[in-house]
């Protein structure tokens, strides 16, 4: 049949728009104009990302394959406001003249996450890229890393046992001047 749409050709496309306003609505405004400011109309995309927390550092695990990371990837600690930008490009010899389906984003991206304000200032972050993921690990202050607190016990004074008295066959009064003697 000539001239019938497909309804399920841009469902992808909508989907993504879809997760970017619901991310926009959660997270907080980001000093300097940035944050989740990705819009449908923008050509930014955002690679998905896992954040999370040991004892002493913050990891941000994002997933960016097929980038070069020493040329399309820059990586920012401002504060406490984390932003990784770069851009992944279609390094496909061949020309495509007519796509059946694309998912793949390829283009400038953006990542910004909002680190919580124990993060060490002080320390350098390290960076790493490997089968596809880029691993970020940001010290925590000393002050707020987790730590083990012993438990110091008291030794115990001369302990003070009570026996049971023994049982007894019936009320006993002391021998005195009380009772007589039959």
């Amino acid at each position: 049949m000539k001239g019938r749409r497909d309804p399920f050709a841009n469902f992808w496309q909508i989907q993504r728009q879809i997760d970017q306003l619901i991310d926009s609505f959660f997270e907080e405004e980001l000093p300097g104009g940035f944050g989740s400011e990705v819009t449908p109309e923008s050509s930014v995309w955002r690679p998905p990302v896992d954040v999370y927390e040991t004892a002493d550092t913050f990891i941000i695990l994002v997933e960016l394959p097929g980038v070069l990371p020493e040329e399309d990837v820059r990586i920012e600690l401002t504060d406490h406001v984390l932003t990784i930008r770069g851009t992944r490009r279609d390094r496909s010899p061949r020309k495509k003249q007519h796509y059946h389906i694309a998912e793949i984003n390829y283009g400038p991206f953006e990542r910004i996450v909002r680190l919580p304000r124990v993060i060490d200032q002080e320390a350098t972050p390290e960076a790493h890229y490997e089968n596809g993921f880029l691993e970020i690990v940001i010290p925590k202050e000393v002050s707020s890393r987790s730590r083990i607190i012993p438990i110091q016990v008291k030794p115990r004074e001369r302990e003070i046992v009570v026996e049971p008295e023994a049982p007894s066959t019936g009320p006993s009064l002391p021998k005195g001047e009380d009772q007589e003697e039959r």
